[in-house]
């Protein structure tokens, strides 16, 4: 189940990353990484006073928020194929025209 958390939570991580990136430094704008917290500002070098960062503190927040975010599912989709199987243990059908 870990393992599965895991690839979820990368493969979420890079969608909401990619999804929300503004790729606009080649045009005088910032390209900014990162959902929900903004790990990585940067302007391509073209002003020197703009602020350019790449926060340790938020892509570790953006990882962490997706593997709970994977997990929750994983979990949710493991109750939901438990609760299945057990319906269908426990489960008949009624014929009265036999």
């Amino acid at each position: 189940m870990l393992k599965r958390a895991v690839l979820l939570a990368v493969l979420v991580f890079v969608v909401a990353t990619a999804l929300t990136l503004r790729w606009e430094a080649p045009s005088d704008g910032y390209t900014t990484l990162g959902f929900p917290a903004s790990f990585l500002q940067y302007t391509g070098g073209k002003c020197s006073g703009c602020a350019q960062y790449f926060k340790w503190h938020a892509l570790a927040l953006d990882l962490f928020l997706a593997l709970a975010f994977a997990a929750g599912c994983v979990k949710a989709w493991v109750l939901l194929v438990a609760q299945h199987k057990s319906e269908r243990k426990f489960s008949f059908s009624f014929r009265p025209f036999r």
